[in-house]
């Protein structure tokens, strides 16, 4: 993302972690399919209801954990992740 365009963001995900964060830099590293690297972060989201179904690439998603915007997700492709492999649709 070499600029932010608010206009693309469309979701808001609250994510509920009981053991507090889930998208630190060493929980990602933990993801399969996450990529660290140079700066870029990558790394399947998951989604609980089919409304993951509407989300097309280039959308924007902000993630809430804890009360507190954390991230602003750029959406990269659409195929689902399913137990870390990816799907076409």
């Amino acid at each position: 993302m070499s600029h932010l365009d608010f206009s693309k963001l469309r979701w808001v995900k609250v994510v509920h972690d009981p053991s507090g964060w889930a998208y630190t830099r060493d929980c990602i590293k933990e993801i399969p399919n996450a990529v660290d690297f140079n700066y870029v972060t990558i790394f399947p989201l998951s989604f609980r209801t089919d409304k993951a179904n509407q989300i097309e690439a280039a959308d924007q998603i902000t993630l809430i954990q804890n009360g507190k915007l954390t991230h602003l997700v750029e959406v990269l492709d659409c195929g689902a992740y399913e137990g870390g492999v990816v799907t076409t649709k």
